[in-house]
């Protein structure tokens, strides 16, 4: 499954204090999972991770604070905290904003993949 979301995000103090006025994450996520009765059961080995961003901008709409990177799980579904792209303001962005998006496509996607009664 790919996956892209984007979503706008508090503001952190350290992005606050440079005059930040708004903050967005997205990621663009490539995943592929193995699925018992619905249920998350484990990610598959190729697949489990992409590229995740957090900018803030200023009242005119400036970029003033930016982290780009990749984000990577493990099989179980945990931050791949080993792999060398391994970023914490990504991993705490997707947790907080990030996550609940990918559930919700999730929850969507294997509705819409159920049979029908």
């Amino acid at each position: 499954m790919k996956m892209t979301t984007s979503t706008k995000t508090e503001i952190p103090a350290d992005a606050l204090s440079l005059g930040a006025s708004k903050c967005e994450f997205s990621a663009n996520l490539d995943l592929e999972a193995l699925v018992i009765n619905g249920q998350f059961n484990s990610f598959r080995n190729t697949k489990r991770g992409g590229l995740a961003s957090f900018i803030c901008f200023d009242d005119n709409n400036q970029t003033i604070y930016s982290v780009n990177g990749e984000i990577y799980f493990t099989s179980a579904g945990e931050y791949d905290t080993a792999h060398p792209s391994y970023n914490e303001i990504l991993a705490t962005n997707w947790s907080l904003y990030g996550f609940q998006a990918f559930r919700n496509k999730f929850a969507n996607a294997n509705l819409f993949a159920s049979p029908s009664e």
